[in-house]
């Protein structure tokens, strides 16, 4: 989360959020003690310790199910003009931004 009134504003919402499984809070070395005892809401490092003894079979099968019109991220606006708005990052667009970009930088070298 960006700031606490970010923070407050998820809390706020989150029942309302059935799909949400995390939060992520960065840049705090605790979890906010109105946050505490929620497990919904996790560190960043401990979000990244997550994913260690997930096997590389269970990444594979899951990447093997994507499909090129399938979410891979959301992106969302600050919001300084309006309220925050999110976009969605189809795998096949990250693909086409990744290859633009080889292409730019490096031609039509492999």
């Amino acid at each position: 989360m960006e700031t606490a009134s970010h923070l407050a504003k998820i809390r706020q919402n989150l029942d309302k959020m059935p799909q949400v499984k995390k939060v992520v809070i960065w840049g705090e070395s605790s979890i906010p003690a109105d946050c505490a005892g929620d497990k919904r809401f996790v560190l960043w490092r401990d979000f990244m310790q997550s994913g260690r003894d997930v096997a590389d079979s269970t990444v594979t099968a899951l990447m093997n199910k994507q499909q090129p019109g399938s979410v891979a991220c959301l992106i969302y606006t600050s919001g300084t003009t309006g309220n925050p708005k999110g976009c969605m990052i189809s795998h096949d667009n990250m693909i086409w931004q990744a290859q633009c970009f080889l292409h730019i930088s490096y031609g039509d070298r492999p």
